[in-house]
């Protein structure tokens, strides 16, 4: 259940709640997958019955469109990137701004490190692993002679 659904004035109440605090969001565009449409705030085709609502919101600057975007990570996909992230590969890195990366980490989001040990990645996991191996067969032979 997510929190929206527990408030009881539903999304009208976790809106108030989100911008009661003058909170801006900056949109930035995406490309549609199967059509290669770009969506931005002013092309968004909204289901029609949160249209007055999303409206209002971009009429009173709490929608930001963000207009000096860079094109070539236009085809990134957040589901991609997420799945990346919380299966330990570290190519997602390279999918989002160095400074969001580092947040990322730091504060341990999307499931950052819940999969692996001590929030290493992927590759640095098969590293330990391959070294852990080395090592007890190292001691195996030593006992062995």
């Amino acid at each position: 259940m997510s929190g929206i659904t527990r408030l009881e004035g539903g999304i009208l109440e976790a809106l108030g709640r989100l911008f009661k605090n003058d909170v801006h969001i900056f949109v930035y565009p995406q490309k549609d997958p199967e059509t290669g449409a770009l969506w931005t705030v002013d092309t968004l085709e909204v289901p029609r019955d949160v249209r007055h609502l999303y409206g209002y919101l971009v009429e009173r600057g709490f929608l930001i469109p963000v207009e000096d975007y860079d094109k070539s990570v236009l085809d990134i996909q957040a589901p991609e990137v997420l799945e990346k992230l919380q299966s330990g590969d570290e190519a997602w890195e390279s999918m989002v701004d160095e400074r969001v990366a580092e947040v990322i980490k730091a504060r341990k989001l999307f499931g950052y490190g819940a999969r692996w040990p001590s929030g290493e990645g992927k590759s640095a996991a098969k590293r330990r692993d391959a070294h852990e191996v080395d090592s007890r067969k190292a001691k195996q032979g030593l006992m062995a002679s």
